[in-house]
């Protein structure tokens, strides 16, 4: 933390779903951030800065998947 954050668009493989959450099986590392909402619109390499999850907009995130390996 402390750089300047930068949006970048990733490949990934993405696994089984629930209808709310998706499991992804390639192309993130774990701990890497990822947009969920505002990315109308990003440009690569546009700055981006999070902000906390706004409960009073939206639900709580659903809570991961168990792993599952193909």
């Amino acid at each position: 933390t402390g750089g300047q954050r930068t949006a970048h668009r990733v490949d990934v493989t993405t696994g089984p779903s629930d209808g709310e959450r998706t499991q992804v099986l390639t192309g993130l590392e774990e701990g890497q951030e990822i947009i969920v909402a505002g990315y109308e619109g990003l440009k690569e390499g546009q700055p981006v800065e999070p902000v906390p999850w706004d409960l009073k907009r939206s639900s709580e995130p659903p809570a991961p998947l168990p792993l599952q390996r193909p």
